[in-house]
């Protein structure tokens, strides 16, 4: 079993050091942004795929950020998906979830609180899709 990546809510200066260490990872992250339910939702549903055995989550991790903010700063320099929304980075709160591709370190894609609720997985596909694809688009 593959287990989530959870950073420290409590500590900056860890939440960073770890955070660092999965972007340098050659994986595609899923990124549960905070402790309200979608994001825990987010958490458990990019879990359970993860650890579904299929192909195509074998590269994939996913990472739970309990207090967002503290890497707020290294989110904003990943580079974002250029077919995607534009993410508002002062209500980072208001995000359930994103999505960070294994090669270029691209944001993939984002849904927010509102527009995760009802079909998670799929939408869980559709981030891990999309970090996929903006790696290959820019290769």
């Amino acid at each position: 079993m593959i287990n989530p990546t959870i950073l420290s809510g409590t500590n900056a200066d860890d939440a960073q050091m770890v955070f660092t260490l999965c972007i340098n990872d050659i994986t595609t992250l899923l990124v549960a942004l905070g402790t309200h339910d979608e994001a825990l939702k987010a958490l458990s549903v990019s879990n359970d795929l993860i650890n579904s055995g299929s192909p195509n989550y074998s590269s994939v991790r996913a990472v739970h950020a309990p207090n967002p903010g503290f890497i707020l700063t290294q989110l904003m320099k990943l580079k974002p998906n250029p077919d995607m929304k534009k993410i508002d980075w002062s209500k980072i709160g208001d995000y359930a979830v994103l999505s960070v591709s294994n090669k270029m370190n691209y944001i993939g894609d984002a849904f927010s609180n509102k527009d995760f609720r009802n079909n998670e997985d799929g939408k869980i596909n559709y981030l891990v899709l999309q970090a996929q694809s903006v790696d290959d688009q820019v290769l």
